[in-house]
Formats: C-alpha cells, sequence, structure tokens
C-alpha cells in the first residue's frame, strides 16, 4: 500500500485563482498573468510492523557436476537459511491515517486577468506537475522504515516538505523547465509538447519523469 494523494479539484478554474495587483514569477523575475502554487496538507501516523531485515543470505550454488543428492541437500541448506533470514520490529507510515493533500491555496492571478482558454491549459499543467510530484513524494513516504517513531515522523516531514522547499527539488527543476521551455506558455509548439508530457505521466501508474524532467 501506498500514501494516499489527493488533490481538490482536480481541474483548475478562474475562481481558483486569488487576484493581486502585482504577480511575478520568483524564478525568473519576469511578469506573469497567473502563478500556480498548491496549498500541501500532509497528514501521517506511525505504526510499528515487523518485518525482514535486508536481503536473505545469498543462495549456495552447487557445482554443475554436484551428484543430484548433493543438489537437494544444497537446496534445503538454502530454504532453511532464507527461513532463519534476520527480523526486527520497525516503524513505518500507516497507509490508512497517513495522506498528502493539494488545494489551490496559494494560486494567484493578476487583478482584471481572466484564467481561462490557453492560460487556464499552460496554469493546469503545472497543477498536474504538483500533483505527480506529490505521487512520487508519496511512495518514497511508504518506503520508509526506521527504528522509532519519532525518527520516521521526522524523517517522513522533511521528505513531505521538499513537495514546495524552495531549494532544488525534482518537482521544482520540472517545473522550471516547463516554463523555460515554453516561455511561460507563449511558445504555442512547446506548449503542446509539455502538454502531452504531462498527460502520459498521468496515465502512467508510478511516472519517475515528466518529459525529461525526473520527478
Amino acid at each position: 500500500m501506498t500514501i494516499v494523494v489527493l488533490r481538490q479539484p482536480q481541474l483548475l478554474e478562474d475562481w481558483h485563482f486569488t487576484p493581486v495587483t502585482t504577480l511575478v514569477d520568483p524564478d525568473d523575475g519576469r511578469p506573469v498573468d497567473a502563478f500556480t502554487e498548491p496549498a500541501v496538507r500532509f497528514a501521517r501516523e506511525a505504526m510499528q510492523v515487523f518485518e525482514t531485515v535486508g536481503p536473505p543470505p545469498t543462495p549456495i550454488e552447487p557445482a554443475a557436476d554436484a551428484h543430484w543428492m548433493d543438489r537437494v541437500e544444497t537446496m534445503a541448506t538454502n530454504l532453511a537459511q532464507s527461513a532463519l533470514a534476520p527480523r526486527g520490529r520497525y516503524f513505518r507510515l500507516d497507509p490508512t491515517k497517513s495522506s498528502l493533500t493539494l488545494t489551490p491555496g496559494n494560486c494567484r492571478k493578476l487583478a482584471g486577468v481572466v484564467v481561462a482558454g490557453s492560460l487556464l491549459a499552460h496554469e493546469q499543467a503545472h497543477w498536474d506537475i504538483c500533483f505527480l510530484g506529490a505521487r512520487r513524494i508519496a511512495a518514497r513516504l511508504a518506503a520508509l522504515r526506521e527504528v522509532s517513531s519519532a525518527t520516521l515522523l521526522r524523517k517522513a516531514d522533511a521528505i513531505a516538505g521538499e513537495l514546495l522547499s524552495t531549494a532544488v527539488s525534482n518537482v521544482n527543476l520540472a517545473q522550471k523547465l516547463y516554463e523555460r521551455q515554453t516561455l511561460h506558455g507563449t511558445d504555442r509548439v512547446w506548449q503542446a509538447m509539455w502538454e502531452g508530457h504531462v498527460r502520459r505521466a498521468m496515465a502512467d501508474p508510478e511516472p519517475l519523469a515528466v518529459g525529461l524532467a525526473p520527478l
């Protein structure tokens, strides 16, 4: 099981954007008509699990010309060693009580602008890239295993915080590449290419990239 990622809504509309008097892209300082940035809520709870720790012992390979009895004994030895592989108690996030929720609380638009048509399509792709990034982060959160619940939750908070971190993160790099290649949506050829990248990534249950940008 993985950590659930929700976004409300799935499709942006003009009224999701708060009007402001001035608006620039924080990456390049260029004036823009709209800026998409989700508000993220991370709900999490730790649970204790009892799991195999690390890989099982490397199987012993019998010689190619070994007697059939030697082969049987070797297989029995391998099975016994695998059954005795080290096990231990760990903590992981409870998938039934942990989730990432995205809302358009920080989305903004220039006062007097209506976010529709090509502008809305451009911002929707930003929204989708945020969602794709959240799905990748959820996969990392689901894979976390720590020996204490406090350590687990501290690391989980740090990973979840990467989604909107101003430092370099994969989802922010994807957003910047999208803006630069589409020239903030004004290059129609690149915009169409990116919309195709996003559609394909959204259709993939576990995408590792959107276009050439890793998630």
